[in-house]
């Protein structure tokens, strides 16, 4: 799995299913300061977290959800990482095309694959097979569009998350990668038979 690390430069953020029941509100070296599920709500509340969320949304109610726990997570963040954040921000910010390009080819991709479901539509492995190849070859399709973004826009972009991000871009999906894959997917379409 491809870590982004856009919200920590040492790891990658991954959102609970759930945001906790008690969100800690600590130094982890020192213990709670606050009980937090008592202040949680009002904390939320007295900050208009809703209005900011919905900001950042901007409608997107994945967005939105996400932006809500990572805001509830937060205050377990030091200043070097908000420093970090803010310098990503600051990137997508004044290239704000390129970053909706990227959302919207993830956003389309993720559409597409829903329209791929295959395993219950057919019990013939023959049909399991062409339908899971299919899908392959439009996500194929998917990582050279964005491999291209990366090769063509990355030299835009100066913070370290950003430019940590297209650099694994690049190396990762690399042409000889991608080539490799689509000589798999053009053996499994089984074209001179089993």
């Amino acid at each position: 799995m491809m870590e982004v690390r856009l919200m920590h430069p040492e790891r990658d953020f991954v959102p609970p299913d759930e945001v906790p029941r008690q969100v800690h509100f600590r130094d982890p070296d020192a213990g709670p300061r606050h009980e937090p599920a008592a202040c949680e709500k009002e904390l939320w509340a007295d900050l208009e977290l809703d209005t900011l969320a919905g900001a950042m949304a901007g409608g997107d109610a994945y967005v939105f959800d996400v932006a809500r726990k990572a805001l509830l997570l937060g205050p377990r963040n030091d200043a070097a990482t908000i420093l970090y954040r803010q310098a990503i921000l600051r990137d997508c910010l004044a290239n704000a095309g390129v970053v909706r390009s990227i959302y919207t080819l993830v956003e389309e991709t993720v559409e597409e694959k829903k329209k791929y479901y295959f395993g219950v539509l057919t019990r013939y492995p023959a049909g399991i097979l062409r339908g899971a190849v299919e899908l392959m070859q439009m996500l194929m399709s998917r990582l050279r569009r964005l491999r291209g973004i990366a090769d063509a826009q990355a030299d835009r972009f100066d913070s370290p998350g950003m430019s940590a991000l297209f650099a694994m871009l690049r190396r990762e999906f690399g042409e000889d990668y991608l080539n490799e894959i689509e000589q798999h997917l053009a053996e499994l379409r089984f074209r001179g038979g089993l």
